[in-house]
């Protein structure tokens, strides 16, 4: 070996710094092979992770999410802002609606696979649509209604909206709300005037009407009305409960998406009540960044709904309940007869939410 490294590389071995510097100079080499060899590893392992991503992406269940402009969205909100969602192999896309009525429309057109709604609506609907069906209710407030008076009417107290002409929403949650409010308060002849929900506040201002029963109005709006002489009643004996709403073809065909979606809403849920100014914050920032020119206004709405709103996902007797009175009342108003007997068990696909979150759900067929 000796002679064959003198002959070839005509390195005199034996003086002793011709000899440190070969071996310095052989280490060098294995070095450098070392760390080639090391990058076409990386190379190779990057390679392979991004076409994996690739796939991953490609193979994601994609869902179409309604939903509002609102608080009550925020579980929504977390799993997809967490990657909650994309963990679990979806891709959902939020499609926005300005009301629960609006939201069923869009599930009813097939624009949405699944949407957040409230039960008053979502008995209107099931009569039209009787392949509607519940996941879930989402949570509850007891002040998301409102009667609000303009400043140029005398108005003080509820009484004085006798004979006044009051907008609202047909057929809706807030409408319930209106004719329990109307009878509680024993206020006589109204004038009720049904309008969308976005026009009512242009109408109110404009003078269309004299007052107006309205969901989740913006806080800088009251704000002003009453610093302008106008009232706002907020009585607390109405309880909105929010629901999660599908299709019956929608749980037929894909039901894992349905399953991942409550997958991921359950853990969106331990991460609110696990870090709940984080979970604030994050929703916050969502509606903020999505009202470009209103971030402010935006966060102080969201901000004041929050407090208000208590985030569960649950089926229980109180679902039920609230779906039951909403019948009733809107028949007695709507058609003056009494509302026929519902099976909601029969649209409730509670198993779904039982395996990820059992002690929520207490009706089950």
């Amino acid at each position: 070996m000796r002679a064959f490294l003198l002959k070839n590389l005509e390195l005199p071995l034996h003086n002793p710094r011709c000899r440190e510097d070969f071996i310095a100079k052989f280490r060098f080499e294995i070095k450098m092979l070392a760390l080639l060899a090391l990058a076409v590893l990386l190379a190779v392992w990057w390679t392979q992770r991004h076409w994996q991503n690739k796939l991953t992406e490609q193979a994601k269940e994609k869902i179409v999410f309604g939903i509002q402009d609102h608080a009550l969205s925020t579980l929504a909100v977390l799993a997809k802002e967490k990657g909650i969602f994309g963990d679990n192999g979806l891709d959902v896309v939020f499609k926005f609606y300005q009301g629960d009525e609006q939201a069923l429309i869009g599930l009813e057109r097939k624009e949405a696979d699944i949407v957040y709604t409230s039960t008053t609506p979502f008995t209107v609907a099931l009569g039209k649509h009787p392949d509607l069906r519940i996941l879930s209710s989402t949570g509850y407030t007891d002040r998301a209604h409102v009667v609000i008076a303009s400043h140029h009417e005398a108005v003080k107290e509820p009484r004085d909206l006798s004979g006044k002409r009051i907008g609202t929403v047909q057929a809706s949650a807030v409408h319930v709300f209106l004719e329990l409010f109307l009878n509680l308060e024993k206020i006589k002849d109204p004038q009720i005037v049904f309008l969308p929900q976005n026009e009512l506040i242009p109408a109110l201002e404009n003078g269309e009407v004299d007052a107006i029963a309205v969901k989740n109005p913006p806080r800088r709006f009251r704000k002003h009305l009453v610093e302008s002489g106008g009232v706002v009643f907020a009585p607390r004996f109405f309880r909105l409960y929010e629901i999660l709403a599908t299709r019956e073809d929608f749980i037929k065909e894909r039901p894992e998406a349905a399953r991942l979606i409550m997958k991921s809403l359950v853990e969106a849920e331990n991460f609110l009540y696990e870090n709940p100014e984080v979970a604030k914050n994050i929703t916050l920032n969502f509606f903020a960044a999505t009202n470009k020119g209103k971030e402010k206004a935006e966060r102080e709405n969201i901000s004041e709904e929050w407090e208000d709103y208590r985030f569960i996902l649950s089926l229980g007797e109180s679902l039920f309940l609230a779906l039951d009175s909403a019948m009733r009342i809107l028949y007695e108003v709507e058609y003056q007869k009494q509302a026929p007997n519902a099976r909601y068990l029969n649209i409730v696909e509670s198993e779904i939410l039982y395996e990820f979150k059992p002690e929520s759900v207490t009706v089950r067929e």
